[in-house]
């Protein structure tokens, strides 16, 4: 018997298991099989690093990305840094066979930093691993040239998410250009990566107020998508509903509400019989199209069809919430804030309370893990629930609850002043108008003048 070959069965089985389990979100149960095997792989690479160091810096980056997926920030980012600093040490003595897996596990850290909202660190990451993929390109273009586009498509998220729209475009058209010379020679592996960066595309025109380009750019990706699903229904049909959601959004945010509720409802249709076949996998987008739908419903004033979408999309996020409380929470928060905003709307003042209070428990409770992601939400909550308890005379709780909204985004706005000085703005408005409803004349003045000084520095800067 070779009790090395063994224990290597049981480690790569260990893997394969973890995989399955991560992509049913079955996270930790895949969490307990990678640190399993990374065990196994430490113990085999005591003995023989040369051999097995590449096993355990891939099974730590698989590891990572479970921990970010499961809200474990810490561990995840310990995980990544590790893997990296194996690959380099690798990449040292034999640059040729592990330089790629250098640039991959950039990608990857480049990723997790852009989660937590450490942008800077996500940009020198996949700056890094561009430059290696660049390199590894010009030799064998064949190999590499589909991973320059990938990390050029996430340069282009991080400077949409950014609001450098210029630099986020020019990475999007540069890796739209490459995969679309790819799917000339290999239309069959490359054309389903041209729809990809033509959505990413599609959300920055629309966030830039560029409709008519997002519009055609997301009408082509519909079309490739429409094209390979007749070949490939499974592989294509998601995409397909993500397309025909993301035009439900612009055609509502155009008003064009026929046309919106038309592609969400062709979107919720196909998310309905892929979730049949697979629950784990599509319930969380059917849900997303619910949530959409009742939106539109409410912007149109057909208010008991927005209650009946958004409660059916709150109850699929709560069952899928028991099974996955770190990846579902958070949807779960958005629809009970949505369901918050109906309600108001329709004066049923205590279901509104209730909802936005369940909702701002939540996002509490996720702050305290991942506060770049999600203080940003508690503000939101907490504005809405002081623009309700202000409209229902409760002045001392809709002060308390606007001045912490009004910290948490002062807060916010100094990291990142692009995207939440309006933010703080909105929020100095609405104290004002507390005060002014108060009596408290010089503080509303005060409020009212420090919300202008920023709007009109704002007209100036990003007109």
């Amino acid at each position: 018997t070779n009790p090395t070959a063994h224990q290597l069965d049981v480690a790569a089985t260990l893997n394969n298991l973890a995989l399955l389990y991560s992509a049913n979100l079955r996270l930790n149960e895949a969490e307990a099989a990678y640190q399993e095997a990374v065990d196994i792989y430490r113990q085999l690479a005591s003995a023989n690093p040369a051999v097995y160091q590449p096993f355990v810096a891939m099974t730590l980056s698989n590891l990572g990305g479970v921990y970010q997926d499961n809200q474990q920030m810490k561990e995840a980012e310990a995980a990544h840094q590790e893997s990296l600093g194996i690959r380099r040490q690798l990449a040292g003595a034999n640059p040729a066979v592990y330089e790629a897996d250098v640039a991959a596990t950039l990608n990857n850290l480049g990723d997790f930093y852009k989660v937590i909202q450490r942008m800077k660190e996500a940009e020198a990451a996949f700056r890094e691993a561009l430059s290696i993929y660049r390199k590894l390109a010009t030799t064998n273009p064949a190999a590499y040239k589909p991973y320059v586009a990938v990390i050029l498509n996430n340069l282009g998220v991080l400077y949409k998410d950014t609001q450098r729209m210029k630099e986020g475009e020019a990475a999007y058209l540069e890796a739209l250009d490459i995969r679309r010379e790819l799917a000339k020679t290999n239309p069959a592996a490359h054309q389903s990566d041209v729809a990809d960066t033509l959505i990413n595309l599609g959300v920055l025109y629309k966030d830039d107020q560029r409709m008519a380009e997002a519009e055609a750019a997301y009408l082509e990706a519909l079309d490739i998508r429409r094209q390979l699903a007749k070949a490939n229904p499974a592989a294509n049909l998601p995409s397909v509903a993500e397309l025909l959601n993301n035009l439900g959004i612009l055609y509502g945010d155009t008003q064009r509400l026929k046309e919106g509720e038309a592609a969400y409802l062709e979107a919720l249709e196909i998310r309905r019989q892929l979730a049949k076949t697979n629950p784990a996998a599509y319930q969380p987008y059917l849900s997303g199209t619910l949530n959409n739908l009742g939106t539109l419903y409410k912007d149109t004033q057909r208010l008991k069809e927005s209650e009946a979408a958004y409660l059916e999309a709150l109850a699929i996020r709560r069952q899928l919430a028991k099974a996955s409380p770190a990846a579902n929470l958070p949807s779960v928060a958005e629809t009970l804030n949505n369901l918050g905003i109906l309600y108001s709307d329709t004066q049923r003042m205590k279901e509104a309370q209730a909802a936005y209070e369940e909702a701002l428990d939540i996002r509490r409770q996720l702050a305290t893990v991942n506060p770049a992601a999600y203080q940003p939400d508690v503000a939101t909550t907490l504005n809405n629930l002081a623009n309700l308890y202000l409209s229902t005379q409760r002045t001392k709780e809709a002060e308390v609850a606007y001045r912490e909204a009004l910290d948490i985004r002062r807060q916010l706005a100094t990291a990142n002043p692009a995207v939440y000085q309006p933010y703080v703005v909105d929020t100095l408005n609405n104290v004002g108008q507390l005060y002014s409803v108060t009596q408290r004349r010089k503080e509303a003045e005060t409020a009212y003048q420090e919300a202008l000084e920023i709007s009109r520095h704002l007209a100036k800067t990003s007109p």
